[in-house]
């Protein structure tokens, strides 16, 4: 039998003089060696993970883990890959069993509260930087994590004590001055959120988003001409920073200066062709500086827009039978938190972590139809939003029920998503298609409340009715039109994230 020991002392040996094709071989062949010990196989996962092959460091740990279930570092390494790979779910899970295992290592809990900063669980991930300090309460970086996944539940205060403890213990922790400004901007405290960003850049001057996001402080105040040369100057320090390119987009945007609004959407779209908020404020650009012809391309509502009835999902005999059980399920649900102006209502935490009953066929529809709509899609790869259409996605789902909107709820989009979509399992009566108000209904193509603009927008609505799925490119602008009912309107709105590494979807599969 091979030596596995010889084997990983080669692929080292070949990594270590640059020879990436040769130490991959090398590893390979280690990972299909049967072998009574996985011990090899940790250090050469770390050096398939340096080598930038994640699949193979990956297979690798997986390999330990089942050789070695009760290993809790190999658990977290896979974690780490997993992470990387951008597959969020499975990268918490492993290091749930890490933590599992080996209750003491502060290292885990931080980890875990990272992953579920970015998979949108701040809950969570406050409860993982909460137990890690329990470990090392002396750890800025710590407190800083505690005090972004508090802001991001709006427990401002709390955020703010946490982002100062951090300052406490490393005053030269520039991101705890960003996240602190970032907090006081939340709550329109301009000016400690304009000094906190200036703290953070008086500490490292190339801190683009710092600088990015004190432009928009300004903004807000309507200093447009400064909010504009810190952008530039965001951008010189970080050309490749989409985000400073957009922010740019709209100080241009407020200045008049809607040709230059374009040129700067085209800027960041150079860098990520596929970032939807830049497509959806260059629409608005467009139409600003009077192309419509190429604003409507992009807001395309005929050919990108689809909506239908669909057909009751496997085990169940009508459609109404289907809504009562996905009703059901979602009412069970736990809350998070609303968005601005659902009175009377509540929205669900993500219902695609661990689906079942009526959440699993309703997944299953969704998934369908995402395929279909996928196939379907014309070939055009002049388009943004066609060419990036994606091989596989994840789901992402909640749900909405409420009785009533209020007065002024602004538009939006899904900037993570490549395709949304909404489906109606519950209608009120006061929602109906002989409304001359069109209370309830679901608009299109409206921009925001904050985007001073002067065109009239060609919007879009559509009438919710029981059992209609639509669909649409996650950077339409959309809304719901404000509406009171004595019962409850219940929707589960979705969106297909494109999956990391998956790359785009050719036409002819």
């Amino acid at each position: 039998m091979t030596d596995p020991d010889s084997i990983l002392r080669q692929a080292k040996a070949a990594a270590d003089r640059g020879d990436r094709v040769n130490a991959l071989g090398q590893l390979r062949a280690l990972a299909a060696l049967p072998m009574a010990s996985g011990e090899p196989l940790m250090p050469a996962a770390f050096t398939a993970f340096q080598l930038g092959d994640l699949a193979l460091a990956e297979t690798l740990l997986r390999r330990v883990t089942e050789m070695h279930p009760d290993a809790a570092p190999a658990h977290l390494n896979l974690g780490n890959v997993l992470q990387a790979q951008g597959n969020l779910a499975a990268a918490a899970t492993a290091v749930r069993q890490a933590i599992e295992l080996a209750p003491g290592n502060p290292g885990a809990y931080a980890n875990l509260g990272a992953i579920c900063e970015q998979i949108d669980r701040p809950d969570e991930a406050e409860a993982a930087y909460r137990k890690a300090l329990t470990l090392m309460p002396d750890q800025a970086a710590l407190h800083d994590g505690l005090g972004r996944a508090l802001a991001k539940q709006t427990h401002h205060r709390e955020a703010r004590a946490a982002f100062q403890r951090a300052l406490q213990l490393d005053g030269r922790l520039a991101s705890a001055h960003f996240n602190m400004g970032n907090s006081f901007q939340d709550t329109d405290q301009l000016g400690e959120a304009e000094q906190a960003y200036r703290q953070a850049l008086a500490l490292d001057s190339g801190f683009a988003p710092a600088r990015s996001n004190l432009a928009l402080v300004l903004q807000k105040r309507g200093q447009l001409a400064e909010a504009a040369r810190e952008l530039r100057q965001a951008i010189r320090h970080a050309p490749s920073d989409v985000t400073a390119h957009i922010n740019l987009a709209t100080v241009l945007f407020d200045l008049g200066d809607a040709a230059g609004a374009v040129g700067a959407c085209d800027a960041a779209l150079a860098l990520d062709p596929a970032n939807r908020t830049a497509l959806s404020f260059k629409a608005i650009a467009l139409m600003e500086a009077g192309q419509e012809t190429a604003a409507r391309q992009l807001l395309d509502v005929d050919r990108f827009m689809r909506s239908r009835v669909i057909d009751p999902p496997p085990g169940y005999a009508t459609l109404t039978a289907f809504n009562a059980a996905l009703f059901d399920s979602v009412s069970a649900a736990p809350d998070r938190l609303s968005e601005p102006g659902n009175d009377m209502g509540r929205q669900t935490a993500d219902l695609m972590i661990d689906p079942q009953g009526a959440l699993q066929s309703y997944r299953g529809v969704i998934d369908d139809a995402v395929a279909a709509y996928v196939k379907d899609l014309d070939d055009d790869p002049g388009h943004p939003f066609v060419a990036s259409r994606p091989a596989a996605w994840d789901l992402v789902a909640w749900g909405t029920v409420m009785r009533e909107i209020a007065v002024g709820e602004s538009s939006h989009i899904h900037p993570p998503a490549w395709l949304s979509g909404v489906y109606y399992a519950h209608v009120p009566d006061g929602v109906g298609a002989d409304d001359p108000e069109q209370a309830g209904w679901i608009e299109f193509c409206r921009p925001p409340v904050h985007i001073r603009h002067r065109f009239e927008p060609a919007v879009t609505r559509i009438r919710p009715q029981e059992g209609l799925l639509v669909l649409f490119p996650s950077y339409f602008y959309h809304r719901i039109l404000p509406f009171k009912a004595a019962d409850f309107r219940m929707s589960v709105a979705f969106d297909a994230v494109p999956r990391p590494g998956s790359g785009a979807r050719n036409s002819s599969d």
